[in-house]
């Protein structure tokens, strides 16, 4: 039997799309046991997931697949405190869990490297994959058939703080609200933002954070799809923080200094909506 626990991560900070990606301390923990093949026994999540079609099975099979092993059956015990379908990670969290439990269940040790590469390989989000599997702030690029990932320092003087809402927003849905060209004025302003974000999350800088954190590639375009979301976004900005929306949405993710933000910020939420105050995850997955 081994265990497992996968941070939730926040992707795209702002001009960062598909890019940079930062894990949280919120966590999908699995507990699997090796069973034979043909047998899948998954507790923890709605019977619609209870099956083969469970993305952390899934994921189990292609680590096995990786591994040069035949298919198996498992045990899979899921608690997790990510939502699903919110642009906190939750996809990633759980084909990197099915990943590194095909290693550890056949004696090998987490290989985050081949972990990274296979997740992204699944999920499709290189932002989300190595920051759920190696931790921190993190880019990711693609080149060609090879994937390349580094950490970035955080500044230990930012807290970071998640309004979360009561329903999902699929990533397909956010991602057909894009357009299919970019003006080259505006990747301009996309990349300088993203380097000067990098920075400011270093320095812990919030006044250049508020202006790195802006873009023209997604967010103008996902914002309108999640009610209240202009609203509240401008509550957060008025009350002192540096707004972003995390990954696709529907979660708007705070980086501030103030310990009673998210007190302060409740009280502009409509019903359904939480504010979870987070802090970031430097370890990314780990064995428990």
């Amino acid at each position: 039997m081994v265990s497992l626990r996968v941070p939730a991560s926040t992707a795209n900070l702002g001009p960062g799309f598909d890019c940079l990606g930062c894990a949280m301390a919120l966590y999908l923990r699995c507990r699997f046991e090796a069973r034979p093949a043909g047998v899948v026994e998954i507790s923890g999540c709605p019977p619609a997931y209870r099956n083969e079609d469970n993305l952390i099975y899934r994921a189990y099979l292609q680590g096995l697949a990786h591994l040069g092993l035949p298919p198996a059956g498992a045990a899979i015990e899921i608690a997790s405190d990510i939502p699903f379908s919110s642009g906190l990670g939750s996809s990633a969290a759980a084909a990197a869990a099915g990943l590194g439990a095909a290693f550890l269940l056949n004696g090998h040790e987490l290989d985050r490297q081949a972990i990274f590469r296979l997740t992204t390989r699944m999920e499709g989000h290189p932002d989300n994959a190595a920051a759920a599997v190696l931790g921190g702030l993190r880019a990711a690029m693609q080149e060609g058939d090879s994937l390349y990932e580094a950490p970035f320092p955080l500044s230990d003087s930012l807290r970071w703080t998640a309004l979360i809402p009561g329903f999902e927003l699929p990533t397909n849905k956010a991602r057909a609200a894009l357009p299919s060209t970019l003006a080259r004025q505006d990747a301009v302003y996309n990349l300088s933002h993203a380097l000067l974000l990098l920075k400011a999350l270093e320095a812990g800088d919030l006044q250049l954070l508020r202006a790195a954190l802006k873009d023209r590639l997604h967010q103008r375009y996902r914002l309108p799809l999640i009610p209240d979301g202009e609203a509240i976004w401008q509550a957060a900005e008025a009350s002192g923080a540096a707004v972003f929306l995390s990954g696709a949405g529907p979660t708007l993710m705070c980086i501030h200094q103030d310990e009673h933000f998210a007190l302060a910020i409740a009280q502009h939420l409509p019903a359904g909506w939480q504010a979870l105050p987070l802090q970031p995850d430097r370890t990314g997955m780990t064995q428990e």
